[in-house]
């Protein structure tokens, strides 16, 4: 996409973008070995929430028994009303919407949705300065403070014509 991008596909400083978790793996048993639900070896329940600027700015919904989850931002029926131009992709989009800032970050903390608690899954940080436009795909190790071994981060350019946008959308 010629001119939304910053230098080599990078995340711009000063432009506003949506940016959401397309996937999200997590390791089958909790660091100690258990299981992560009590209720016959379930998968967790997990969500995500993105946090900016010490605030939390996006709260995803919860996936029922999952170690892969897969979030979408818009729904099929959504898009169309937004080709159509009945609806404007900002009031509908489910995603966070931040400012790229030189030396800001994103905490993406993840949970596990149980009825008694929320058990902390990771809490992990990514540095603007290491983020591109489209997709960021990341791989990690389970240990003692994360379960979450491979995250799919989406980053779309708020600004962008709306073909674009919906093209990252629905075209990872």
């Amino acid at each position: 996409m010629t001119g939304v991008s910053g230098a080599d596909g990078k995340v711009a400083e000063g432009r506003p973008y949506y940016i959401f978790v397309r996937e999200l793996e997590i390791a089958p048993k909790k660091p100690n070995g258990k299981a992560w639900d009590r209720v016959a070896d379930e998968a967790p329940d997990p969500y995500y929430e993105i946090h900016w600027r010490d605030n939390r700015i996006f709260r995803s919904p919860t996936q029922r028994d999952h170690l892969i989850s897969q979030w979408s931002p818009l729904g099929v029926d959504t898009i169309k009303s937004i080709r159509d131009g009945r609806i404007a992709i900002h009031s509908v989009i489910k995603a966070a919407s931040i400012r790229a800032v030189g030396g800001e970050s994103i905490v993406l903390r993840v949970f596990d949705d149980d009825p008694v608690s929320q058990d902390e899954v990771a809490s992990l940080t990514f540095a603007f300065r290491d983020l591109r436009e489209g997709e960021n795909t990341f791989d990690f190790q389970q240990s003692d403070i994360n379960s979450v071994t491979q995250v799919r981060l989406a980053v779309i350019h708020a600004n962008a014509p709306l073909v674009a946008q919906i093209e990252q959308i629905l075209n990872p």
